[in-house]
C-alpha cells in the first residue's frame, strides 16, 4: 500500500513538473541574451556606417583638429538665468580634449554648431566611433553601454512624430529593427541618438521640430542626446535645453599651411597660389572647400590656378583693382567650374553614356530639388515621388540658379528625361 502512494506521489510530482510553467529566471536570462544579441548587431552595422563615412573624410585622412570653441550661450542653461547674465563668453576649447571628453563632462547632452562645410556630421560621426569603442562600465562589464545611432533629422518634417517614435521608425527605415524593439530598447537607455542636421528639416516645421526634441529630451533628462545644427538656422530657433555647446571653427591659415605642406608635391602649387591670392585662403575656410580645391588642382603649378580664376581673382596680393576684393562667389564659381572640369576628364580613354552637358544638366536639377527639399546630403532612399521640376518663374526668382546658369548648369525639364537616365546619373552623383 505504502509503495503504491508513493508512486502516486511520484507521478502527480512528474505532472508538476511538465505543467510547471517555465522558470522565471531562466525565461529572463533568455530575454537578456536576445537583446544583447540584438543591440550587437546594430552595433556591428553603425561600426561599419561610421567607419566608412569617416575614411572618406578629408580632415581624418590628413588628421587636422577642427578648431573648436565651447558656446554656453548658445544653450537655454538653467544657471545662465539664475545668474541673471544674458550670455555667456565663447572660450577656446583645448586642443587635447576630445568632444567624447565635452560630452561626458556635460552629462551626455550636446549641440554641435557650424557653418556650412565645417565638419559637423564628420565631428558627430568621430564622437559616435569614440562611443562605439567604450568599454562597459566596471561595476557590471556583462552590461554594454548604449549604442550610439547617428540619424538624420530631415526625414522628420514627412510625417512629424514625437521623436521617440521617429527615431523607432528611423531604425525600422535604415537597420530593420522592429520599432516596437526600437521602442523598448530607447526607452530603456540602450540607445543614444545623434541628430544630425536639423537645419534640414523643412523651414516651416524647423522650430516645432526643436520643440519635439526638446519635448524629448525634457521627458528623460538622463537619456544622452547629441544635435547637430547650421549656425544660422539655429540661431532663429529657441535654444535646446542641452548641457554642453561647440562651435566648430574656420581653419585658420595655419591649420592650411600644415595640411598643404603635408600634402607634399601634390598640392605645391595650390598653396603658392593661396599664398598669392588671399581670396583662396578665405575660400578654403571649411573642410569641404578645401577638399574640393584639393582635388581640383592637384598637382597643378600656381600659374595655371591663378590664370583659371580670371584676371582679377588671380591678381597677386596686393595689385586687385576696385574698392574690395573680387566677391567671393565668382571665386566659389571658378573653383567648381574646374572641378567638374576635372571630374569629366578623369578617364577621357573610358568615355561613359553621359556628356559632360548631360551631367551638368542633371545634376544641376537634382540640386535643385535637393535645396527646394532642404536636403544637403544625397541619399538615393531619401529620393520622394514629388521630385518634379522647378518652374520657370521659380527658377528666374533664385539666386542660386541664376549662379547655375552663369556656369552652364541648367536643370532640365523632368518631362525631357528619361526616368531611368535620371535614375542613373543619381546614382553615380551619390
Amino acid at each position: 500500500m505504502q509503495a503504491l502512494i508513493q508512486l502516486l506521489l511520484s507521478g502527480m510530482t512528474l505532472v508538476l513538473l511538465i505543467a510547471r510553467p517555465p522558470d522565471a529566471a531562466a525565461a529572463t536570462a533568455a530575454a537578456q541574451a536576445e537583446e544583447r544579441r540584438g543591440l550587437a548587431i546594430l552595433r556591428a552595422k553603425v561600426t561599419r556606417e561610421v567607419t566608412e563615412r569617416l575614411g572618406a573624410s578629408l580632415y581624418r585622412q590628413m588628421l587636422i583638429a577642427l578648431g573648436r570653441e565651447e558656446t554656453p550661450d548658445a544653450l537655454a542653461l538653467p544657471w545662465a538665468r539664475e545668474l541673471e547674465r544674458p550670455g555667456l563668453p565663447a572660450r577656446p576649447v583645448p586642443t587635447d580634449t576630445t568632444t567624447l571628453a565635452l560630452f561626458e563632462q556635460g552629462g551626455g547632452a550636446l549641440l554641435i554648431l557650424g557653418e556650412p562645410g565645417a565638419g559637423k556630421t564628420v565631428e558627430l560621426l568621430t564622437l559616435a566611433q569614440g562611443l562605439l569603442t567604450r568599454p562597459p562600465p566596471a561595476a557590471d562589464p556583462s552590461d554594454p553601454p548604449p549604442v550610439p545611432v547617428p540619424l538624420n533629422l530631415s526625414t522628420w518634417a514627412s510625417r512629424r512624430l514625437p521623436v521617440a517614435d521617429w527615431i523607432a521608425d528611423e531604425l525600422f527605415r535604415r537597420h530593420q529593427i522592429p520599432r516596437a524593439i526600437g521602442a523598448d530598447w530607447l526607452a530603456r537607455g540602450r540607445l543614444l541618438p545623434l541628430l544630425d542636421g536639423l537645419d534640414e528639416v523643412a523651414e516651416p516645421h524647423r522650430a516645432d521640430c526643436a520643440a519635439a526634441i526638446d519635448a524629448f529630451h525634457r521627458a528623460d533628462g538622463l537619456t544622452p542626446l547629441v544635435v547637430c545644427c547650421r549656425v544660422a538656422e539655429y540661431r532663429a530657433l529657441p535654444p535646446l535645453a542641452l548641457n554642453t555647446a561647440i562651435h566648430l571653427l574656420p581653419l585658420d591659415r595655419g591649420q592650411l599651411e600644415r595640411y598643404l605642406r603635408g600634402a607634399g608635391p601634390a598640392l605645391a602649387g595650390l598653396r603658392q597660389a593661396m599664398a598669392a591670392a588671399p581670396l583662396l585662403a578665405k575660400l578654403a575656410a571649411t573642410p569641404l572647400m578645401l577638399n574640393v580645391m584639393s582635388l581640383t588642382w592637384q598637382e597643378r603649378p600656381a600659374a595655371a590656378i591663378l590664370a583659371g580664376l580670371g584676371p582679377s581673382l588671380g591678381a597677386p596680393a596686393g595689385t586687385q583693382t576696385g574698392a574690395s576684393p573680387a566677391p567671393a562667389d565668382e571665386a566659389r564659381d571658378a573653383l567648381f567650374a574646374a572641378y567638374l572640369a576635372r571630374v569629366f576628364g578623369r578617364k577621357p580613354d573610358q568615355p561613359g553614356p553621359w556628356s559632360p552637358a548631360d551631367t551638368r544638366r542633371t545634376l544641376a536639377w537634382l540640386a535643385a530639388r535637393m535645396q527646394h527639399h532642404g536636403r544637403t546630403l544625397f541619399q538615393i532612399e531619401a529620393l520622394q515621388g514629388d521630385w518634379g521640376g522647378l518652374s520657370r518663374s521659380r527658377r528666374a526668382a533664385d539666386p542660386v540658379a541664376a549662379r547655375r546658369r552663369r556656369l552652364g548648369l541648367h536643370p532640365p525639364p523632368v518631362a525631357g528625361t528619361p526616368r531611368r537616365h535620371r535614375a542613373t546619373v543619381m546614382t553615380t552623383a551619390g
